[in-house]
């Protein structure tokens, strides 16, 4: 039987779904389009281009900087030469990177790090002088010891000159030549750790002095033992210690003790004389100085002055400190407060033969002396006051003054005789009237019993203007009876002319005596 069934058609199935993840995912991008590759070879080839051009512009100016810096910058090592003044065999030097120092050649060349040292025995004034390229000139005395650190010019153009120095004991003078052909130039002087730039075309001396005192430290620096003196004669210095810095100019000079500090800037000028207000000692510590140290040696003297009298077998005077006012009216009695401490030679009993009592200061370290060669100027002054002379004039002889000084002294070498020159204040019974003269002695005539204060250059002609050396200062009275005081006496060295620092005139005529004094 038939059926009318009729055939349904199959379910149609959805569509599968895809994956969440798959159905945000961003569509692949188009292929790429030959218009997009040609762009971006075009700016890679830029970039690249510019970068190499940058690259050599740099190196370019690299080596152009470079070049113009070694040009600038580039230095040649310079050279001193030698003077050997004193005997060869008493200055020995240090080649760079020896320890041992060899004797040197009058004239040898020395570089930079090579050392240069002087003996203590080679006597007093220059004993080498080393000549730098630059004509500058370092004059070493006794105990010199220098060490060339550096001698540099710019070798292309005349930029720079550098020397450097380090100093390590003894005095040395530095002159240096001026209207240098450099634009910088700089010269510089080490001691310990402190640093001293010097001017050019100026005059410099710098001289290490032991002390008493030694301060060692636990760092990096180097051991004090001596104190530093610094002096300008012409330009100027400046010093730079610790952080602490000093300028010092023509006639100063400042020193720096063995801690580093830097002392006060103070006038070129060196006291020679020691207790020259006789107030270091008293009178009977002075006397004790006629007891020879054998005989009693317990017994406390002074080491400044030495009383020295004689002859022997006469009648003699006395030597004693008394206060006095020199700058006081001597009508009006004397307040406390205006007193100072005087020497007084002191003879009476009217005596009938001459009799010399004095007082002596022989100068240096053991008494051997010190060099003056070094001072331009050497200013001696004296304030005294004849109260009684029982002579008239100078005496007889022309020696016999109520006050005298002695300065004795070489003129050239250690090896050359001992040479005094001698000064003689008289007074005068007579107005106007002249003493007889002693060659070699120099007169002044004083008002009795009024205080005079004499000044002079003892550099001045017919004193010792060539002097080198001074062995000892004597202030003494001779003569029958004579009551004599003298108070503060001073021996002043100065870098500079004393007429030019104090205005000092000749204030005798010399004309009597020749410039050699007499021999001892």
């Amino acid at each position: 039987m038939p059926t009318d069934v009729q055939e349904r058609p199959a379910p149609i199935s959805p569509p599968l779904m895809p994956d969440a993840p798959d159905a945000l995912a961003l569509p692949a991008p188009p292929p790429p389009t030959p218009h997009r590759d040609r762009g971006f070879t075009l700016w890679t080839a830029w970039v690249l281009l510019a970068f190499s051009f940058i690259l050599f512009c740099t190196i370019v100016s690299s080596a152009g900087y470079t070049a113009w810096t070694y040009r600038t910058t580039a230095t040649t090592v310079q050279q001193a030469q030698l003077i050997v003044r004193a005997p060869i065999e008493q200055i020995t030097w240090q080649r760079c990177g020896r320890t041992v120092f060899e004797r040197v050649q009058d004239g040898q060349q020395l570089q930079p790090c090579d050392r240069l040292r002087v003996d203590s025995s080679v006597g007093y004034g220059q004993a080498a002088t080393l000549l730098l390229f630059d004509q500058s000139a370092l004059d070493l005395w006794a105990e010199a010891d220098v060490q060339l650190v550096k001698l540099d010019t710019t070798r292309w153009n005349n930029n720079q000159q550098q020397v450097v120095v380090r100093q390590y004991g003894g005095y040395v003078r530095y002159d240096l030549k001026a209207d240098q052909p450099f634009e910088q130039v700089r010269f510089a002087v080490f001691v310990y750790d402190t640093l001293i730039e010097l001017a050019a075309g100026g005059s410099y001396s710098i001289a290490l002095a032991p002390t008493e005192r030694t301060l060692r430290f636990y760092d990096e620096r180097e051991s004090r033992e001596q104190t530093i003196d610094i002096a300008v004669r012409e330009g100027s210095a400046q010093i730079t210690s610790h952080g602490e810095q000093l300028v010092l100019q023509r006639g100063q000079r400042a020193m720096v003790d063995v801690a580093g500090a830097l002392s006060p800037v103070r006038p070129a000028e060196w006291q020679l004389l020691r207790d020259g207000s006789f107030t270091a000692f008293t009178e009977e510590e002075y006397n004790n100085t006629t007891i020879p140290p054998q005989q009693q040696p317990q017994l406390v003297r002074a080491d400044t002055w030495q009383v020295f009298s004689g002859p022997a077998d006469v009648e003699p005077g006395f030597f004693q400190i008394a206060p006095v006012c020199p700058h006081h009216p001597a009508q009006l009695p004397c307040p406390p407060d205006s007193t100072v401490p005087a020497v007084r030679f002191i003879r009476t009993g009217t005596q009938t033969s001459s009799f010399v009592t004095g007082i002596r200061q022989t100068l240096g370290v053991g008494q051997a002396g010190i060099d003056i060669s070094e001072y331009p100027g050497l200013l001696f002054s004296i304030q005294l006051r004849v109260r009684e002379q029982s002579l008239d004039l100078a005496g007889e002889r022309g020696s016999e003054c109520p006050a005298m000084v002695r300065f004795l002294h070489k003129r050239g070498s250690p090896l050359d005789a001992e040479q005094e020159r001698v000064l003689c204040f008289f007074t005068s019974r007579v107005p106007g009237a002249a003493p007889r003269r002693d060659p070699g002695i120099i007169y002044v005539e004083v008002e009795r019993d009024m205080w005079h204060t004499f000044t002079v250059d003892l550099r001045s002609p017919g004193w010792i203007p060539l002097a080198r050396y001074l062995r000892s200062v004597d202030v003494y009275a001779n003569g029958h009876d004579y009551d004599v005081q003298v108070a503060r006496v001073s021996l002043l060295g100065l870098q500079i002319n004393a007429d030019e620092r104090y205005r000092i005139p000749i204030v005798v005529d010399p004309s009597n005596v020749t410039d050699d004094a007499n021999s001892r």
